[in-house]
């Protein structure tokens, strides 16, 4: 994440595509990843998991919702 902040201050791809914190918030909620993934630790994964199950949830709620 500290080289994703880092393309995104700098403009210069280095690792995907993403060079602004607008289409960083979208990529993980599109692909369902708590934004708070950047302060995850062994200690705290659990909880970020459980976070994760449930923005998955509800990604997936939302689509059988449009069926």
């Amino acid at each position: 994440m500290a080289e994703m902040a880092q393309q995104i201050e700098s403009h210069r791809l280095t690792l995907g595509e993403i060079t602004h914190s607008e289409d960083r918030e979208r990529n993980l909620a599109e692909n369902a990843i708590p934004a708070g993934l950047a302060e995850v630790t062994a200690a705290s994964y659990l909880e970020f998991l459980d976070q994760r199950r449930k923005l998955m949830a509800d990604v997936i709620r939302r689509y059988f919702d449009q069926l």
